[in-house]
């Protein structure tokens, strides 16, 4: 059975950034010491002060972009008593990671709605693959103007959101051309995107900040779907095709294609999209939520399968797997999400 046990926060972002350090205070230093060793290994062999240089390089940007998730890393420093640079490295970690060059391999993702459940009803989800030294945490957020959110989160940072004004986001790694100069981090940008009350104003803020790392996808709870895809000073929008969207680590959009510098890193990524719109082609229609946990599980390609598994073949201290597994339904307001790989994980039910 999942251990995920919400952490409830609430008050302003200094004060829900200081529950949330104070309740995982061992586990932020751990991921901050873990994050450091991780680094240390990729090709420029960061030291800690390389790694809180870069990090802090990237603060300006934050703040321009969303001054209430600044406040946020704020709260957790203080909360858990660690210096801001090493908490913002934690928001900073696909920027970092990207810079020093070793991407590890993340995600595959869906949404589903309409024709193709067997209710009509919207859902959407991914399974989280990452380094297996990294903590998964869910924050249950009430915020100060009376929005909820629920807000999974990986090394100490929010990736993945449901939200009460009835949005869920999905987030994959991509790697495109990057524009010069410190980036707002993946992590910022996404938050005051799901602060918006509607999916037309937070894709509009994606759309505004996405510059090449990292897909998305949004869905709400009126069945409404649409994906981003970025490079450096271009996006494409994904919409659904029969009422589903499905995307890993690579570019779908023939005009980026030929830009693509993840597959190098990421070469499984075609195989596990392919496959999983193989297996939600054979449900179409009468999918429900049983039916993804199960997809979610499939080991086609094993180790490196859409359910990952560490590669006996990579280097222990670099090896990744499914660190969860997360199916959201933006309408009801519901989380199901497995804490580790869902074949071997049972899923536990979070409500907003």
């Amino acid at each position: 059975m999942s251990n995920l046990t919400p952490l409830d926060c609430g008050g302003s972002q200094r004060e829900i950034g200081r529950q949330y350090g104070r309740a995982r205070r061992l586990e932020l230093a751990a991921a901050v010491d873990d994050l450091a060793g991780l680094l240390a290994l990729f090709p420029q062999q960061a030291a800690k002060a390389d790694i809180t240089r870069a990090a802090l390089a990237l603060l300006p940007a934050s703040q321009s972009c969303h001054p209430e998730a600044v406040e946020f890393i704020r709260g957790q420093a203080e909360g858990a008593g660690l210096p801001l640079a090493d908490v913002l490295s934690l928001h900073c970690l696909l920027e970092l990671m990207f810079n020093l060059g070793n991407p590890a391999p993340m995600c595959t993702s869906f949404a589903l709605t309409g024709p193709a459940t067997r209710d009509g009803r919207t859902m959407a989800g991914q399974n989280v693959d990452w380094f297996t030294c990294s903590r998964v945490d869910v924050l249950r957020i009430h915020h100060a103007d009376g929005g909820k959110a629920l807000a999974v989160c990986l090394f100490g940072a929010p990736y993945y959101h449901l939200t009460s004004a009835g949005m869920c986001s999905c987030a994959n790694l991509t790697l495109g051309p990057l524009a010069s100069g410190p980036q707002t981090p993946l992590c910022v940008y996404l938050a005051k995107a799901m602060r918006q009350p509607s999916l037309e104003p937070a894709m509009a803020v994606i759309e505004s900040f996405a510059q090449g790392l990292g897909y998305h996808h949004l869905a709400d709870g009126q069945g409404r779907m649409l994906g981003i895809e970025s490079v450096s000073g271009s996006r494409q929008t994904l919409r659904p095709v029969d009422g589903v969207l499905v995307h890993a680590n690579h570019y779908e959009s023939e005009r980026f294609k030929p830009l693509d510098a993840g597959l190098d890193f990421m070469p499984d990524s075609p195989r596990r999209s392919t496959r999983l719109r193989e297996l939600i082609a054979e449900h179409h229609g009468r999918i429900t939520v049983e039916d993804m946990m199960a997809l979610m599980a499939d080991h086609q390609g094993h180790p490196n399968s859409i359910c990952r598994h560490p590669d006996p073949s990579a280097p222990p201290a670099l090896a990744t797997d499914s660190r969860a597994s997360l199916i959201m339904l933006p309408r009801e307001g519901v989380l199901w999400i497995a804490d580790g790989p869902p074949c071997s994980t049972r899923y536990q039910e979070i409500a907003l």
